[in-house]
């Protein structure tokens, strides 16, 4: 792990970097001025496989996912949760392949180790409230 120190004027602010190449948590006070810039992120196209949280198209180390997927039962699987890891997964194509959480994670509220069902052709935001637990905001 790295640590790092950012300077705003007279304000800093500390993260560490993880052996997972994430930056969090991130404490410090902005107590004057303002931030200003766009996030950006080539996505990541992965092609979902098998029908079983153990057979899965894992996801690695990224921030915006592309997904596609033959068929329905196929399905992609979620890095470990990391409090304050956000993906975002969009699918493309008509069909709706499932997602499922790292082993021993859960998506919201369904059961540890459960899938959901993506919404074809949409996109959502996951977010790791903790270290097991993915909060899904899905597409319209």
């Amino acid at each position: 792990m790295a640590t790092g120190n950012t300077n705003f004027g007279n304000d800093q602010a500390t993260g560490t970097v993880g052996a997972d190449g994430f930056l969090g948590p991130v404490t410090g006070a902005l107590t004057s001025g303002s931030i200003a810039g766009t996030l950006t992120s080539a996505p990541t196209t992965y092609a979902a496989i098998g029908a079983a949280q153990g057979s899965a198209r894992q996801i690695g180390n990224v921030f915006t996912v592309i997904v596609t997927a033959t068929t329905s039962a196929q399905g992609i699987k979620l890095p470990t949760a990391a409090t304050g890891r956000l993906i975002y997964i969009f699918t493309t194509g008509t069909k709706a392949p499932l997602l499922y959480p790292f082993t021993g994670d859960k998506i919201g509220t369904a059961a540890t180790n459960s899938a959901i069902q993506l919404t074809a052709n949409k996109g959502g935001l996951f977010y790791a409230k903790d270290s097991v637990t993915w909060l899904d905001i899905l597409g319209a």
